[in-house]
């Protein structure tokens, strides 16, 4: 288990919470991995925008970023742990850059290996400068950092590497393995 942060409460903002998107389910996971440590209060762009016709324009994947911004500086100026979850691809630059000192960032996410074709020239050269500044900005950050896969580790210096958890998915994987395994054991000497 993964001790992220010694405050007690934490205001977790969700871009996507939803158990139909793999997005959705990799933040139900962190979010769950965080509440068993700490008090965690979970926020989406559900919570906040009511009406339909906003909730739909801000709640485009490039748009609820940045209300996750604002939502995680109001949490900071509480004296609250904001924790900031999802749609959070290295590349972003402006997550790492923007977001208030001491936020706990979710799994980041996104690959190194791309098939080179007219769309992805532009990642095969723009991304590694971009992963380049954001690695830059959480060298200023003094908290742990997890990342789902180990695609990024190439792209990170020594100090990032060293206080990160790398494939945070693949770990919760095995761990539901073991549990299925034990709960079997247990099963089946309660009915011996």
């Amino acid at each position: 288990m993964l001790k992220l942060s010694n405050k007690k409460e934490h205001y977790c903002w969700c871009c996507d919470y939803n158990s139909y998107t793999g997005e959705g389910n990799l933040s139900r996971i962190f979010v769950n991995n965080l509440k068993i440590q700490e008090k965690t209060k979970i926020f989406t762009i559900k919570e906040i925008i009511a009406n339909k016709f906003f909730y739909t324009i801000f709640n485009y994947k490039y748009v609820s970023p940045f209300i996750g911004i604002l939502f995680c500086w109001i949490s900071y100026l509480k004296k609250k742990t904001p924790v900031y979850v999802n749609y959070l691809p290295l590349w972003n630059i402006f997550l790492f850059i923007l977001l208030p000192p001491n936020t706990i960032f979710g799994p980041i996410t996104g690959g190194a290996h791309y098939k080179i074709n007219k769309i992805n020239l532009t990642r095969k050269y723009l991304f590694p400068i971009l992963f380049f500044i954001s690695d830059f900005f959480l060298k200023r950050r003094n908290i742990k950092v997890i990342f789902s896969t180990d695609l990024l580790k190439p792209y990170l210096s020594k100090s990032i590497k060293k206080r990160s958890h790398f494939n945070y998915v693949f770990k919760l994987i095995s761990l539901k393995k073991k549990k299925k395994k034990r709960n079997r054991f247990f099963n089946l000497l309660q009915r011996t």
